[in-house]
């Protein structure tokens, strides 16, 4: 009797470990798979993914997140990825401007857009794989991700990457 209430306590102390074990898991997993988008004006406010600019914008520092692995499966509206950009072009003091008219010109604000030219073409900032081929298809499809690169190679003086596209965003 004595043996089967220790086996008994030991597979429960299992059990429970387990279940403790496995809600972190899904917890950490959740937590890599949502970044909050900050509304800057009210007008967005009413989208789902986006809160209230009452609450202050967080920071995620560039090499935080060129180094970290991105989910996907997340998928973004228009008005989601325009205040993405905006979002990070504030954190960045970067011309906010620019951005909006080069990803309005090479993608249509569509996060998953592939160029009609040349397939290889990736994301909202159309992320050529060929000649940006540290950049996987996953990095280039998440906006947050697209644009720190972008603002990156630009402060980079790259800015000739977009030359394409440049008669549509310079105007």
């Amino acid at each position: 009797m004595k043996k089967q209430k220790q086996k008994f306590r030991l597979s429960t102390l299992i059990a429970v470990e387990s279940l403790i074990i496995l809600v972190a898991i899904v917890l950490n997993i959740y937590k890599l798979k949502i970044e909050p988008v900050w509304a800057i004006t009210y007008e967005n406010c009413v989208l789902e993914s986006v809160q209230c600019p009452n609450e202050p914008i967080p920071y995620y520092p560039p090499e935080t997140v060129l180094k970290t692995k991105i989910y996907n499966d997340k998928q973004y509206s228009v008005a989601e990825v325009k205040q993405i950009i905006a979002v990070i072009s504030s954190q960045e003091d970067f011309d906010d401007k620019l951005l909006q008219n080069i990803a309005r010109c090479e993608s249509g604000w569509i996060y998953n857009k592939r160029g009609k030219v040349d397939p290889r073409d990736r994301g909202t900032f159309q992320i050529n794989s060929r000649w940006n081929p540290s950049v996987s298809d996953e990095q280039a499809d998440n906006p947050w991700f697209a644009t720190r690169w972008t603002i990156n190679e630009i402060k980079e003086g790259r800015l000739w990457k977009w030359q394409a596209s440049e008669y549509c965003w310079k105007t």
